[in-house]
């Protein structure tokens, strides 16, 4: 009687594990859109020197730029540096609700929606980094592009009612005081994710 109820629990065994479990069908990821890229040359934006503006739709005017600016603040005793980067109402960057810009890296996808709390907006101007210099003399630097070396920073150009993803490929050199702007990516096809750096 053990022997035969034996045999019938390996018998059970053998008959679920042989079973297969339900295989959930892979998410397809999308084919990376024809791109069309902007060489900025490794341009470095310091404080007290010009600026780089930018033309993302290629229309003849300027959508943008990055520069740095001056904020004193009397009441804190503290002057502060702000790497910035500024576009207009067809230029999106996504910016969460510290007003920040998310740093991508390298084939990460960027898509068309709003994602992982952050929110495409155009009309911006949002800090990259900041130093921050206090009376004391005490320096302390902020902002989530301190250690970025080539990273990425999502860009929606709106033209004509469609969205081309992009991006722009930065560097942080924090020991050097300035931001270094390597290039840009944008699709040529609209409404399409696109992959940073690719």
């Amino acid at each position: 009687m053990k022997k035969a109820m034996l045999i019938a629990a390996m018998f059970t065994t053998m008959l679920v594990s042989c079973g297969k479990d339900p295989v959930e069908p892979e998410t397809p990821v999308p084919a990376n859109p024809e791109i069309r890229y902007i060489q900025f040359l490794d341009y470095s934006v310091r404080y007290a020197q010009r600026g780089l503006t930018f033309d993302l739709d290629e229309d003849g005017k300027i959508d943008g730029f990055f520069s740095v600016q001056l904020v004193g603040d009397p009441i804190n005793k503290v002057d502060k540096r702000q790497w910035l980067v500024v576009t207009d109402e067809h230029i999106l960057l996504p910016i969460n609700y510290i007003e920040q810009a998310p740093v991508k890296r390298k084939g990460d996808l960027i898509p068309l929606q709003d994602f992982e709390g952050y929110q495409w907006w155009g009309l911006n101007e949002v800090t990259l980094i900041e130093r921050a210099e206090f009376a004391n003399g005490n320096i302390i630097w902020r902002g989530n592009w301190q250690g970025a070396t080539r990273q990425y920073l999502p860009v929606q150009v709106v033209k004509n009612g469609l969205r081309y993803n992009g991006w722009f490929e930065i560097s942080a050199d924090v020991p050097g005081e300035r931001i270094i702007i390597h290039r840009a990516g944008i699709s040529k096809e609209p409404e399409k994710p696109v992959f940073a750096g690719r």
